[in-house]
């Protein structure tokens, strides 16, 4: 099975990116869905590669963005996990792509 690596890794990195402006809260839970759908995927994805430091970021995204049992902080605290989590996307999105292309 094919996995697009742009979905899982820049959507919910963009949204994370996005997050950080002031917009209506059934965004934010949208992107708890997204974020830790994405982060369980990549661990998920990730078991079969040797670097475990990502899984172990990810396992951390998963748990700070958990819809299931929420971590409620407040605007001025989520805006430099969003702004981490987002960049921790994109960083791996791109990680992913120039392993793919050895």
């Amino acid at each position: 099975m094919q996995v697009n690596r742009r979905v899982i890794c820049y959507l919910p990195g963009a949204l994370c990116l996005i997050a950080i402006l002031s917009l209506p809260y059934p965004f934010y839970n949208l992107l708890r869905l997204v974020v830790f759908g994405a982060a369980i995927a990549i661990i998920f994805l990730q078991r079969k590669r040797p670097a475990i430091v990502w899984s172990i970021v990810f396992a951390g995204i998963a748990v700070l963005f958990n819809p299931i049992i929420p971590i409620h902080q407040t605007r001025a605290e989520w805006l430099p996990l969003d702004l981490a989590c987002g960049a921790a996307f994109i960083v791996y999105g791109r990680w992913w792509g120039s392993r793919l292309s050895r």
